[in-house]
């Protein structure tokens, strides 16, 4: 059959993206995908807001991150995604700063 299964569609995009800071640290969490072909999420960072020029900041099975490497006088800009365990990616989040 050529009919696409849900399983054939890229995992949704990561919801309810959140940043807190610390105290040289920034803490990024959002909602846990519960989709059953999760594989892990991939997060990406920039200095400005431009998910196409975000590098890779982190590859997690964890739906929270802690950035170390965070200047005090710096704005971040994060988004998150998903990916399948056939290697779908989701659209990316929202972004957070």
């Amino acid at each position: 059959s050529n009919s696409a299964t849900a399983n054939d569609l890229p995992p949704l995009k990561p919801e309810g993206i959140q940043v807190e800071p610390g105290y040289k640290f920034l803490r990024v969490s959002w909602m846990a995908n519960q989709e059953t072909d999760f594989s892990h999420y991939r997060v990406y960072r920039n200095t400005a807001n431009d998910f196409a020029t975000a590098s890779i900041q982190s590859t997690t099975t964890s739906n929270i991150i802690t950035d170390l490497n965070v200047s005090f006088d710096q704005t971040y800009y994060y988004w998150v995604s998903v990916f399948d365990l056939r290697g779908q990616q989701s659209l990316p989040s929202t972004v957070v700063y």
